[in-house]
């Protein structure tokens, strides 16, 4: 298995501990469901999905996180959609790190930001541009906010 594999794995199953030990009712899809990644019900039996990001960190990783699902960001908003950003750190006694955002906040989050290349071009041509990308810095402001979810 793929380093990048494990790690997608280890953050699912995080993210899934995280909310059973919040009260909530946590299910996996089966089949292929590329939208979701976990099925949930809230304490108060609402019902929303999750789509889990993750990545590693640790001295000589930087994480950044890259949305091959570029119509996530350009959609019309889903309401029952939220996002689940975890670090991972390749060290199993340390804590991994879970930036929570719903579908909403990642639209204006991306929105916000400006991680293309400018439109300089090389040899005549323009540059491609880039899927959609968040670093650290521009997720820290929902780290740990598992309030954003329904209740």
């Amino acid at each position: 298995m793929k380093k990048a594999e494990q790690t997608q794995w280890a953050g699912t199953y995080l993210v899934a501990a995280e909310l059973t030990r919040r009260g909530y009712r946590v299910g996996w899809p089966m089949g292929n469901a590329p939208i979701k990644d976990l099925l949930v019900e809230s304490p108060k039996g609402l019902r929303f999905e999750v789509d889990v990001k993750c990545g590693t960190y640790g001295p000589n990783v930087k994480s950044y996180w890259h949305l091959v699902q570029e119509d996530r960001v350009k959609c019309q908003c889903l309401p029952s959609l939220f996002f689940v950003f975890v670090r991972v750190d390749p060290d199993p006694l340390k804590p991994a790190d879970f930036f929570i955002l719903s579908h909403q906040d990642l639209i204006d989050l991306h929105k916000s930001l400006t991680l293309t290349l400018p439109s300089v071009t090389r040899k005549g041509e323009p540059y491609k541009e880039f899927a959609p990308g968040f670093r650290h810095s521009d997720l820290s402001p929902h780290k740990g906010d598992w309030q954003s979810l329904p209740g």
